[in-house]
């Protein structure tokens, strides 16, 4: 808890009670009450989204939130409504993504958009996070960030990129340095 409240810049205590001190994204330290709407709760998923060669998918259930301040939703520009969290596991998404990383997704975003990380699921319901990028051609392409040859790209049409379940947009990474 230490760890993800140092990346987050706030307290422990901020991220399981919601009360105390917090740092804003002007690095200035502010006091927020502890009142429902200055937090807002995102869901954890016991899910794991493969960043190597897979991890298969057995129970998506939601096993807790995490709480962030309703300023630094705003202050990223993102959703009130339709985030979650994921865990990643393996090093195929190194450096951007390492293995253990806490995501946070916006699953208001389920149209591929180029150069953007993707959470998905394939026809096999095998849960993955790559960056999906389009070609020229039209086709697109399945990418990991880590340069390691074992990690190939995949290429697939226009109609086959409709089929992935997609998910949401990795829209932030927690990690440790």
């Amino acid at each position: 808890m230490e760890k993800l409240a140092a990346q987050l810049r706030t307290t422990p205590q901020w991220l399981q009670y919601g009360t105390g001190f917090i740092e804003d994204t002007n690095h200035r330290l502010s006091f927020y009450d502890d009142q429902p709407s200055d937090i807002v709760e995102i869901p954890i998923y016991n899910a794991q989204l493969a960043a190597g060669s897979g991890v298969w998918a057995t129970d998506e259930n939601i096993i807790g939130t995490m709480s962030f301040p309703r300023s630094w939703i705003t202050a990223n520009g993102l959703p009130m409504a339709g985030l979650a969290i994921a865990e990643a596991s393996g090093d195929s998404m190194h450096p951007s993504i390492k293995d253990g990383d806490t995501l946070l997704i916006d699953t208001n975003q389920k149209k591929p958009s180029s150069g953007q990380v993707f959470a998905f699921a394939n026809g096999d319901a095998e849960l993955r996070v790559k960056r999906l990028s389009k070609r020229m051609d039209g086709m697109w392409v399945i990418r990991s960030d880590n340069s390691d040859p074992a990690y190939m790209d995949e290429t697939i049409s226009p109609q086959d990129v409709q089929t992935l379940h997609i998910i949401g947009r990795v829209v932030k990474v927690i990690g440790n340095i």
